[in-house]
């Protein structure tokens, strides 16, 4: 431990806790010692790349709003902006199956509003009678401001009707959280859509007025174009993961240290509880912990430390997906995979929620006459097909895109991601606990939480996250030790 600094232990090696961990090791001289304890036998939590016979493999996520100023200031020290890649052109637009056939979603959505009336006018997702109720959401009144939460369903019903929210709506949130939008927090996933209501009166006021607002910039305003909203790493996304890894030379990083407890260690210390994979036990003593995990395994951790806190950390619930990489001979496909893949709402009764198009997504991601489709599972009300062994459910994704897409190929490539209760559920109230969490972790300083769980479910968001409680930690280690910020 350098002299007169308390160490810092971080509980999580994804990438919430690989950047706290970086920006702690790099915040302050002379630099506190960090300790990360991940319980897996590698980095990178989520995120998971494998190059499996010339195929770029993503387990996990396989993209992320590299805009964001956290993920962007990250990135650009890590020196992979410049390898970012957006995605292909052929790779651009998303379907939603309906009635056992893909039905392109209108261009320029705005707010789960259509911006181009012609895309709209054309297309087969909507019936008319769902179109023009899509179209009377220019007069239906906003919701007074009573500062009470909402459910995603609720808001998208109110507002567009239940044949939008059924066939536009809820698989695209269920596709990025995997959650039921009838228990999703508006306010904690798409605070956006609340505050259009309320700012302008509606979702198509909104639009109307950005559009007003885009007209009325200069020619200077509008020379550089935006950036591209999704990208990946060139290498895939554990590219960002090793360069961490990479940069975390002074950090000592334990695998197959498996966090039970972190207890008082008294004057202002915490004692850090962790076992091997052979049952031995270390104690580490810090004055700071980063837990970087999901919170319901935060809440085993410090439950004998302060059970109320512990009650607060497992107030959000958590789901299990499953996804399944299929690679084909490409002259063996005969539909064309035109988009970044489709959406399945609940309704088709299907196992499957989503199906993205690797290969046609992100160039590299499948060798020269072949390509790369992902299938994901799981979710509420479906975390079953864990239960089932990978053969299975192998064959459950080649039914899926047997099925849709006509592929009936033996696939020269399979590979299964088993991932258990990981997606957070923000549900009604998240906003609400988080801040009940602040109150008693306020209680415990230097005790700190980041992750998913909370603000965010995005790789960027993680990166924001893990960013903060390295501020979070750095401001009370200049609290309470000689150091300084550079």
């Amino acid at each position: 431990m350098s002299a007169g600094v308390p160490g810092v232990v971080v509980v999580g090696g994804g990438i919430a806790g690989l950047t706290a961990a970086y920006r702690i090791s790099r915040g302050t001289a002379p630099a506190p010692d960090v300790t990360v304890l991940e319980a897996a036998d590698r980095l990178g939590g989520k995120i998971r790349t494998e190059l499996v016979d010339g195929f770029l493999v993503e387990g996990g996520p396989d993209s992320l709003f590299a805009s964001k100023p956290p993920a962007k200031a990250l990135l650009t020290e890590l020196e992979i902006a410049h390898r970012l890649l957006p995605t292909e052109e052929a790779g651009r637009g998303t379907s939603v199956l309906r009635g056992g056939r893909l039905r392109p979603l209108p261009e320029g959505l705005n707010g789960f509003v259509p911006s181009k009336a012609g895309s709209f006018a054309r297309t087969r997702l909507f019936t008319p009678f769902g179109k023009c109720r899509l179209a009377f959401e220019y007069a239906v009144p906003a919701r007074p401001d009573d500062g009470t939460d909402e459910s995603l369903r609720s808001f998208a019903v109110r507002r567009l009707g239940v044949q939008v929210y059924r066939r536009l709506v809820e698989p695209l949130a269920a596709g990025i959280f995997a959650a039921d939008p009838a228990q999703l927090s508006l306010a904690a996933t798409m605070p956006h859509l609340r505050a259009a209501e309320l700012e302008h009166g509606g979702l198509i006021r909104a639009m109307l007025a950005e559009r007003r607002r885009v007209r009325a910039r200069t020619v200077t305003d509008v020379a550089d174009p935006p950036p591209p909203s999704l990208v990946a790493p060139v290498g895939g996304m554990g590219e960002i993961v090793d360069a961490l890894a990479a940069r975390l030379s002074s950090v000592d990083v334990r695998l197959g240290a498996a966090v039970t407890e972190v207890a008082d260690g008294g004057d202002g210390t915490y004692l850090v509880r962790a076992r091997n994979a052979d049952g031995e036990e270390t104690v580490l003593r810090a004055g700071a912990v980063v837990l970087a995990v999901p919170s319901a395994a935060a809440a085993v951790m410090v439950a004998a430390l302060d059970p109320s806190l512990a009650a607060a950390l497992a107030g959000t619930a958590y789901t299990s997906t499953v996804t399944v990489a299929l690679g084909f001979r490409s002259d063996e496909v005969d539909t064309r995979l035109r988009g970044s893949g489709y959406l399945v709402p609940a309704s088709e009764g299907r196992a499957a929620r989503a199906c993205t198009w690797s290969s046609s997504k992100y160039a590299g991601r499948a060798p020269d006459g072949r390509v790369l489709l992902r299938v994901s599972l799981g979710g509420p009300g479906r975390s079953g097909v864990l239960d089932q062994p990978d053969s299975e459910l192998v064959a459950v994704a080649r039914r899926e895109l047997a099925d849709v897409l006509g592929i009936r190929a033996e696939p020269v490539l399979s590979r299964v991601f088993r991932w258990t209760d990981v997606m957070p559920q923000y549900t009604v109230g998240h906003l609400d606990r988080l801040a009940a969490l602040d109150q008693h972790l306020a209680g415990h300083p230097g005790l700190v939480v980041a992750g998913s769980g909370y603000h965010g479910l995005g790789v960027a968001e993680c990166i924001g996250s893990g960013s903060l409680a390295a501020g979070t930690v750095l401001t009370r280690l200049e609290a309470v030790s000689p150091i300084r910020r550079p």
